[in-house]
């Protein structure tokens, strides 16, 4: 049983209201002025059940059995297998209808990204469940796939068709490793909504500058395979990016200032760090449909009016 340390344990309920967003310097030109939601974060205790359960299984199939069951736990009435005849393990899907049919996406590959993130998913899941959402929210978490060959994401994107792309593709992992940080391919727009929550939960988020300055944590929680992972980290986003949708990444990787290509870190999990990482895309995902449906075109908005609340 991973254990979160008691300081970590306190009050992790948080209001976040316009006012608190919009101190921050960014949150003019990426977030509506008149956000206002309420957040109610998991327990760090109910993160630790998730992460000993997902963890417990030795092989990856039954990491992903308990995975679908915590899904189904947190609400998700369409929990599914795709890919299942072109990948050596389907990817496993949860999807969240919305009012509209814009998407956004959701994922991780467990063997690259840690199965810790992986377990998060279904936690982010009972976010975006807590409240009606105008855009429809997809959870996956990737097959596994060869270096250099994002099978999992790309299967994936194909089956999407060539209908609008996903509005933002969203990816994280790695976490608990170090303080989470922002990814170098992030959109720009996506950082600055990811830096404004940071800020309101009282966290400066960082941004790397690109992949090649960073420590890897490989073993234990964490990745499964230790090689060419700089030239691996991006390439889920690249499948989303390249089709025109947004990418937001967080990470728990250590930029280090010395060009150094893809050091490898000792391996170890720092309960705090995940926590933290937890609380802001648990955030992020609550503001995102807000800041998406506020920043459309007014062609798009006249096009498909939204229902009245």
């Amino acid at each position: 049983m991973i254990r979160m340390p008691r300081s970590v344990c306190g009050a992790l309920a948080l209001t976040l209201w316009g006012a608190a967003l919009a101190h921050a310097e960014e949150a003019p030109a990426c977030l509506p002025a008149d956000v206002s939601l309420r957040v109610q974060f998991a327990e760090p205790k109910q993160l630790a059940k998730a992460l000993a359960e997902v963890g417990k299984p030795r092989r990856g199939a039954a990491k992903r059995e308990v995975l679908a069951r915590l899904f189904r736990e947190a609400g998700c009435a369409s929990v599914e297998d795709q890919g299942a005849s072109e990948l050596p393990e389907p990817n496993l899907v949860c999807r969240i209808p919305g009012r509209t049919s814009s998407t956004i996406v959701i994922g991780v590959s467990p063997q690259v990204d840690g199965w810790p993130a992986a377990a998060l998913l279904p936690e982010l899941a009972r976010i975006v469940l807590a409240e009606p959402r105008e855009h429809s929210y997809v959870f996956a978490a990737f097959s596994r796939s060869a270096l250099l060959t994002p099978g999992g994401a790309r299967s994936f994107r194909e089956s999407l068709g060539e209908h609008e792309p996903p509005a933002v593709f969203v990816h994280f992992g790695l976490l608990g490793a170090e303080a989470p940080i922002i990814g170098a391919d992030t959109s720009d727009e996506q950082r600055c909504i990811l830096k404004s929550v940071a800020r309101a939960l009282g966290i400066e988020l960082k941004a790397l500058r690109d992949w090649e300055r960073v420590y890897y944590p490989c073993g234990a929680f964490f990745a499964t395979t230790c090689t060419g992972l700089s030239d691996r980290r991006d390439l889920d986003t690249f499948v989303f990016s390249r089709t025109g949708s947004a990418v937001a990444g967080v990470y728990g990787v250590k930029e280090e200032l010395s060009l150094g290509y893809g050091k490898r870190g000792a391996p170890h999990f720092d309960p705090a760090t995940f926590v933290q990482a937890y609380r802001v895309l648990s955030a992020y995902l609550a503001v995102l449909d807000q800041a998406l449906v506020s920043n459309a075109p007014a062609s798009a908005s006249a096009a498909e009016p939204a229902p009245t609340l």
